[in-house]
């Protein structure tokens, strides 16, 4: 049975419904130079950037949770969490069951976990070579709103793409980031009292045949492709992840620090930080 949650925004109508464009194309001078917020942010407000290596979808849904609850208490920064997944395809908050294109047997039998999420969006695959950013930010103290946030995702990817020469452009019409029409990079992220889940997903140098077993995003007729598949040759999510950290934590204008996988999960919580900030209501959308 399908769960739904009340507090997704992702990247299907709903966000459009709550005023958030993110398909559209940066105004000139916005590729982000100048990091969203950056003239409120606190000295010393720092990115935990945390390198975690392969881990099951569950797991990391219950880590962000955690982790957005010492968030929200206080007791923890902003961290973000760089991963890839087992071969898992994830039903959010609009999936049709139509939306698949193969019987759930036929999926299993080729070792893929189906997984109902509390995110926005319909159908949606991760697998080992996609490198998935899932980070758990504190908006309001970033001086961002939901599309700022979002863009900022998707401008981390662009500008990871185009340190490997690949040109990559947003879509006037879909949210993620596209090459020559093909979609290499997913953004959704889940709101909570300002405080932000999931984030986004760039295919390195994945197995592309998993998206043809559903309608990617509930779209008809996407064609999605990879860093791999652009350059004739191999990527690697070991090189492309600090490339695209470091471009993320220069667009949130915050000092790094990471974390080793085993010391973090040990104590997630990392250090105490303020909790002044005034916080907003948990966001609705359908």
């Amino acid at each position: 049975m399908i769960s739904r949650s009340s507090h997704a925004v992702e990247e299907d109508g709903a966000a459009r419904r709550m005023g958030i464009d993110r398909g559209r194309s940066a105004p000139r001078g916005e590729h982000l130079d100048q990091p969203p917020g950056a003239a409120t942010l606190e000295t010393g407000s720092v990115l935990h950037v945390v390198h975690l290596g392969v881990v099951p979808y569950r797991e990391a849904c219950a880590l962000q949770q955690r982790l957005r609850e010492e968030r929200l208490a206080g007791r923890a920064p902003d961290t973000l969490l760089l991963l890839e997944h087992p071969p898992v395809i994830t039903l959010g908050r609009s999936f049709r069951r139509e939306h698949l294109l193969a019987e759930e047997a036929t999926i299993a039998r080729r070792g893929i976990e189906l997984v109902t999420t509390d995110r926005g969006g319909s159908a949606t695959y991760h697998g080992p070579g996609q490198l998935v950013a899932y980070g758990i930010i504190d908006l309001q103290a970033r001086g961002l709103d939901l599309h700022s946030y979002l863009r900022l995702l998707e401008e981390a990817m662009l500008r990871t793409l185009t340190d490997y020469g690949i040109t990559a452009e947003r879509d006037a019409r879909n949210a993620g980031v596209w090459v020559a029409g093909s979609k290499i990079g997913f953004v959704g992220v889940h709101v909570r009292r300002w405080t932000t889940m999931h984030g986004c997903a760039l295919n390195v140098d994945l197995d592309l045949d998993p998206f043809a077993l559903m309608l990617p995003c509930g779209l008809q007729g996407v064609a999605v492709t990879s860093m791999s598949h652009v350059l004739a040759s191999a990527a690697k999510v070991e090189q492309v992840t600090p490339l695209f950290a470091a471009h993320f934590a220069t667009l949130l204008g915050a000092p790094v620090e990471s974390s080793e996988a085993a010391v973090f999960r040990s104590h997630p919580g990392g250090a105490r930080v303020g909790s002044g900030a005034v916080r907003a209501p948990e966001v609705h959308a359908d």
